[in-house]
């Protein structure tokens, strides 16, 4: 497709490139890990403006735009055609590639807007012993790349392709930075993949985050982790974390005003054990006609009401039926939706009492629920529970 000419000056245009556009792709910036490109703009090589200009580019190949991999690999259209290439390349293509890249230009491909993608697909198709080099190549540059806005994609993809040996060295060497990883916007995605895909033994920064809890679970991105930490991990290392939450910070995530903390409570109750649950409705006790009328403490017991044992819901549910109940409801749609959970799960004798307490409530609001034309969609969902039954 390249005419006579391009292939006469192919090495000469690629020297130039290899000079002018790579320190391009190293760009640098105050902020570590964020791909700033060179001041100066290096034009495109022929080769690259013939593809982006011919009609019959689409029927160009990989061995095409040999010698141009780096180049084409860092701009838009081409680092699309490359990905395209490669999922139905042969072994002797994305050698082909791989070679270009690797190794004096795949850190900086990690980390660019574009070239990152390359650098993935090279991940999934691979040798191996490739995939084992681009990984290598990481080394000493992990939490760089898992805190840039593109090199933690790449992180995420080697974790998923490598050998087992080799996803353990990646978290090895981010644990004394494990926290400040965990509260990135990126670094955090990096951290809890390494939780899904690392066998637990070889998680040894783990114990790095026990009595560090409260950084994970106030902190929007940290909070991420520590859910990751619970679902994944084995009891023996989730446990610690687990009953420091519990034990020490439960009520404050509770009711704080940012939602994501509570969150953390919502996905315990749906997570745990029993007994864990149990500890969690002993501590909030007496609490939960106030956390009904909070706007993020109600939806903790909401939750409560769904998960808890039958023992528990029935506590939950003596405490939020109350004779003010439904004059709170009318000033708090918190409430509303709290004591429509309460009727949709409420059983037996407690259920009948239950019934009995808010309609009596309703009938003394009378007229003055219309006054309170915020809440008139759920006070009359309420009501049709009230019909079911």
């Amino acid at each position: 497709m390249l005419g006579a000419t391009l292939n006469h000056n192919r090495q000469a245009n690629l020297k130039d490139y290899d000079q002018n556009v790579l320190s391009a792709l190293s760009g640098s910036s105050h902020i570590p890990g964020v791909w700033v490109p060179h001041k100066s703009v290096v034009p495109p090589s022929a080769a690259l403006t013939e593809f982006r200009t011919s009609p019959g580019a689409q029927t160009w190949s990989l061995r095409d735009i040999e010698g141009y991999i780096v180049e084409f690999s860092a701009d838009q259209l081409g680092s699309r055609f490359i990905q395209k290439q490669l999922q139905t390349a042969s072994r002797t293509e994305v050698k082909g590639v791989f070679d270009e890249i690797y190794p004096s230009d795949a850190l900086h491909l990690m980390q660019h807007p574009f070239g990152n993608y390359v650098i993935q697909n090279l991940f999934e198709r691979g040798t191996q012993r490739e995939k084992t080099s681009l990984a290598s190549l990481m080394k000493h540059n992990v939490l760089h790349l898992s805190c840039s806005p593109y090199g933690y994609r790449v992180v995420q993809k080697a974790i998923e392709s490598i050998l087992p040996e080799h996803q353990a060295s990646l978290g090895e060497e981010l644990q004394p930075d494990i926290i400040t990883c965990a509260l990135d916007l990126n670094g955090n995605y990096v951290i809890q993949r390494i939780l899904q895909r690392v066998s637990p033994d070889r998680l040894t920064f783990v114990l790095d985050l026990v009595g560090r809890v409260w950084e994970l679970a106030s902190h929007r991105f940290g909070n991420r982790v520590l859910k990751c930490c619970i679902e994944c991990l084995p009891d023996d290392l989730s446990r610690p974390l687990l009953d420091e939450l519990l034990a020490k910070h439960l009520p404050c995530l509770v009711l704080d005003r940012f939602d994501f903390k509570n969150h953390s409570v919502q996905f315990v109750l749906e997570r745990v054990r029993a007994e864990d649950k149990a500890l969690i409705v002993t501590q909030l006790s007496s609490q939960f006609l106030s956390l009904a009328k909070h706007k993020y403490g109600s939806n903790v017991c909401e939750k409560a009401l769904l998960k808890a044992s039958p023992d528990a819901r029935r506590l939950i549910i003596d405490e939020i039926m109350a004779p003010s109940a439904v004059p709170d409801a009318v000033a708090s749609s918190s409430l509303d939706y709290v004591l429509q959970k309460a009727l949709a799960v409420a059983e037996g004798r407690q259920k009948e009492t239950l019934t009995k307490v808010v309609r009596t409530g309703l009938g003394d609001l009378g007229s003055s629920i219309h006054q309170a034309p915020n809440h008139r969609k759920q006070l009359a969902s309420i009501k049709r529970e009230l019909a079911t039954d």
